[in-house]
């Protein structure tokens, strides 16, 4: 008799033992879950991080392009400062002692307001300012002669060097694969203005001829990326 109640509270220890693991092992289970929904919910920016971006094209043979770099302060809760930078220089030797020199320089201030889509996705609208200028000139110091060219990289305006002022509003998305790395696209609306530089020609340091005086120019319109923005925060 005694056996069979000893039987019996053992049979109800094991029984309140394997309970005592699935209720364990389901707190587990709800601890990760709950675990990995918060990670879900904390996969963007977050206020005081700060974000570089880079232009890529996934599918194409130069996926990644750092010609153009962004980089964006989250200063409020959905509120985002912005600066663009831009710097390319092409120098191309036709000959020894001949060259074109090509510059562009652009900065692109900005702000954005952002509103949440999903726990990975956000979209903004915003505004940014234009300032650039493209700096462009030939060289030919062989032994013939001393040319150079200013405003251009040939005497037809090839390249026309220029100053431009302007301002676009934006519409934007950004969706984040993982945490602190994110893809965005963006479409813009806005007024540039070109100022053309006159192209001078200098021969043995003596300038010939009356310069080509430089136009301008009034540009409204649609403004885009046609590259992904690729962002990394930190």
């Amino acid at each position: 008799m005694n056996d069979i109640y000893l039987r019996k509270i053992n049979h109800l220890t094991l029984c309140m033992s394997l309970n005592m693991k699935s209720i364990l092992s389901l707190f587990l289970v709800l601890g990760i879950t709950l675990s990995a929904s918060a990670q879900e919910n904390d996969i963007k920016a977050k206020l005081g991080e700060k974000a570089i971006e880079i232009n890529t094209a996934p599918f194409s043979s130069s996926p990644i392009r750092v010609d153009r770099i962004k980089i964006r302060s989250f200063i409020e809760s959905n509120r985002v400062n912005r600066y663009g930078f831009t710097l390319n220089t092409r120098i191309l030797s036709l000959a020894e002692d001949v060259t074109q020199n090509v510059v562009e320089i652009q900065f692109a201030p900005g702000t954005e307001k952002h509103r949440d889509i999903t726990d990975r996705l956000s979209a903004y609208t915003g505004f940014e300012g234009l300032f650039g200028a493209k700096f462009s000139w030939y060289k030919d110091k062989s032994d013939s002669q001393d040319l150079q060219i200013s405003g251009a990289i040939d005497n037809v305006g090839s390249e026309r060097a220029y100053l431009q002022i302007g301002g676009n509003f934006l519409i934007g998305a950004d969706y984040y694969i993982v945490k602190n790395l994110y893809l965005g696209v963006e479409l813009g609306y806005g007024l540039i203005y070109t100022h053309f530089s006159d192209i001078k020609v200098k021969v043995d340091g003596d300038e010939v001829g009356e310069p080509e005086k430089g136009g301008s120019s009034f540009q409204l319109g649609t403004t885009y990326n046609n590259m992904f923005r690729l962002g990394f925060t930190f």
